[in-house]
């Protein structure tokens, strides 16, 4: 498998590790942004 649009073969053991730890990064970040969103609503809810 090859992406068409980046040219990036995940056939080598690096390109694969590179691709799972931005995943994984992202996954973190994505998971801090809807904790920072919660905590927003809960402190609106407790405004209101």
């Amino acid at each position: 498998m090859r992406s068409l649009s980046d040219g990036i073969d995940p056939s080598s053991r690096e390109v694969r590790l590179t691709l799972n730890l931005m995943a994984t990064f992202a996954e973190y970040e994505r998971e801090r942004i809807q904790e920072r969103v919660q905590a927003s609503v809960n402190a609106a809810t407790a405004r209101a």
